[in-house]
């Protein structure tokens, strides 16, 4: 069941985590839920790679992108520690973005960690 909290204009409405969701936590801060619809969205693709128009993302997040997201390679790409709150929408669901400013569009793409080679035994 999920219950919608409303916060300031600028940042949209929250979920709060649902029971048994793999991605939340029951002392994580309701403001760190912002962006976990996409999250879900991305999370239950089976696409590598995944393109969603702006539009097509405000629609799942039900607010519309803050104006940096159209302006700013960075909002996207941010590779901080702790990721910021959007960031952290993709890359718990095990993908990387690629905004194309111009064209209004994200292609989130798989992550995959990287093979350990298999040693022949010896």
């Amino acid at each position: 069941m999920t219950r919608l909290v409303s916060t300031s204009s600028t940042a949209g409405p929250t979920e709060s985590p649902a029971e048994g969701s793999r991605h939340a936590h029951p002392s994580e801060p309701v403001q760190t839920l912002v962006y976990r619809p996409l999250l879900k969205y991305l999370d239950r693709r089976f696409a590598d790679t995944v393109v969603l128009t702006f539009q097509e993302i405000e629609d799942i997040l039900g607010f519309p992108l803050p104006a940096e997201a159209s302006a700013l390679q960075a909002w996207w790409t941010d590779r901080g520690s702790p990721p910021s709150l959007q960031s952290a929408a993709w890359t718990d669901a095990e993908r990387s973005a690629d905004p194309n400013l111009r064209a209004r569009s994200v292609a989130f793409s798989r992550v995959t960690p990287p093979r350990t080679p298999v040693r022949p035994a010896s």
